[in-house]
């Protein structure tokens, strides 16, 4: 066992070299202007999607990794006023580090990815932000219609989550487009998170829950599992969670499907973020999984959790006083 564990180990070390190196030729060739530098960079773009492939090969032969894991994208500003641009300049530049995270999470075999992408707190930053917000939003998700877009390279189903009767109908529309173009990939789910907070995503189940009562009140039970299946990703939790900046919250991003799910904080700013970002979070991810397991575990097993054991029916939880 020991023997198998320093060789799957030795081999993860050598292949991540490999990458290390092939990356580091893509770098000193790829901008050249000549016939050369064409053949070259062909060559040098071919090894690293070999050697990625082999990566993502070995970490999944190494354990078992997560199904669904969920980011919340933060920095981009940060990072634009690093560079001495204005703030609105980060934000394409963390569009695109979505798209290689997607791919990425493509060859490591994660079925569900899920992103914070315009949280409802966002409304209140300067118009122009929340305009330019709006208007790249609107053309990365017309892009999504084109077929040669990643999305529908890599058959990801589309799901957009979050307040959208707040946004603007021409944006609201073209996310419904995207969402019935790509509704018959069923191998892998991209969740966007947009005009999103977790607190409404729970309200808006509470809602659904006391109106499916009032149809059904002999059936509907207030539990966990009642709620869980009406948020709005459904009974699909992360067991990852990923969050760049530096920033150690969640800012009000999946509060009650995050319960179990093994939070990973990284400094790096998420236009930075990288493949070696990522392959360390779904280690740390590996490690801590015995103790997630044994917590879901010890907490699906207590009684107390059903509201001391029993199961009160919306019905008699809709007699309650209120205040109207």
């Amino acid at each position: 066992m020991e023997l198998s564990v320093s060789v799957g180990f030795g081999c993860f070390v050598v292949v991540g070299l490999i990458y290390a190196v092939v990356l580091g030729m893509s770098v000193k060739r790829i901008g050249k202007e000549s016939a050369e530098s064409s053949v070259v960079k062909s060559f040098v773009e071919y090894l690293v999607k070999r050697s990625r492939k082999l990566l993502f090969r070995v970490l999944r032969e190494g354990g078992e990794l997560p199904k669904h894991i969920a980011f919340i994208m933060d920095g981009n500003r940060r990072w634009a006023r690093n560079h001495g641009e204005p703030d609105t300049s980060g934000h394409p530049r963390g569009s695109d580090r979505l798209l290689d995270a997607l791919r990425w999470c493509h060859e490591a075999g994660i079925s569900t990815v899920t992103v914070y992408a315009f949280s409802i707190e966002n409304f209140k930053r300067p118009k122009h932000e929340v305009d330019c917000l709006m208007e790249l939003a609107y053309h990365k998700f017309q892009d999504m219609l084109e077929k040669s877009d990643i999305i529908h390279d890599l058959q990801f189903r589309v799901c957009v989550l979050g307040d959208l009767d707040s946004l603007d109908p021409k944006l609201q529309r073209t996310m419904n487009d995207v969402m019935v173009a790509t509704k018959a990939y069923t191998q892998h789910t991209l969740n966007i998170c947009f005009a999103y907070t977790a607190r409404h995503e729970i309200a808006c189940a509470m809602n659904r829950l006391f109106e499916d009562a009032r149809r059904e009140p002999d059936r509907i039970e207030i539990n966990e599992n009642e709620v869980s299946k009406r948020l709005m990703t459904s009974d699909s939790f992360p067991d990852l969670v990923i969050r760049t900046s530096g920033e150690r919250r969640l800012s009000d991003f999946l509060l009650w499907q995050s319960g179990f799910s093994h939070i990973v904080f990284l400094p790096v700013l998420w236009p930075d973020f990288g493949i070696h970002h990522f392959i360390s979070a779904v280690l740390s991810y590996r490690r801590a999984l015995p103790s997630l397991t044994l917590a879901r575990s010890a907490y699906e097993a207590n009684p107390m959790r059903q509201f001391s054991g029993t199961t009160t029916t919306i019905a008699e939880a809709s007699k309650f006083p209120t205040d109207q």
